[in-house]
């Protein structure tokens, strides 16, 4: 988890979980970087490069990060960590994109119940 932590934005209850399309996760990146960086949301290509255009620093871009996060959650239900380290590699709006996408993708099937605890036993035959 990065240095800064925004509280997690309720999820939608009345919308059913749906994966998110590659618009739907570029959606997500803009907003982010509309709310941080202070700039219209048509402005914000995939394309745009986060520091030379936007004057992003990496602060400004972990902002984004959890932002973006925080949407995925309101939107979709689905709690998702995007890697800071990888992140201080993107110098594009599209390497954010790509970021979440492959956040998303390792979450994979997270969403089922989990399987119920395995009961364990100790040396002298106590349970765990």
């Amino acid at each position: 988890m990065s240095a800064c932590t925004a509280a997690m934005v309720p999820a939608d209850q009345t919308r059913d979980v749906v994966e998110p399309s590659a618009d739907d996760v570029f959606d997500c990146v803009r907003t982010a970087i509309s709310r941080v960086m202070e700039v219209d949301p048509e402005t914000v290509t995939p394309v745009l490069r986060l520091a030379d255009q936007l004057g992003a620093d990496s602060l400004a871009i972990i902002e984004m990060v959890e932002l973006m996060e925080d949407e995925v959650a309101r939107r979709y239900r689905l709690r998702v960590h995007v890697d800071d380290v990888a992140l201080m590699r993107t110098r594009e709006v599209a390497g954010l994109a790509t970021e979440l996408q492959r956040a998303l993708t390792a979450l994979g099937g997270s969403r089922t119940v989990p399987p119920p605890l395995l009961r364990m036993e100790g040396a002298k035959g106590e349970q765990w």
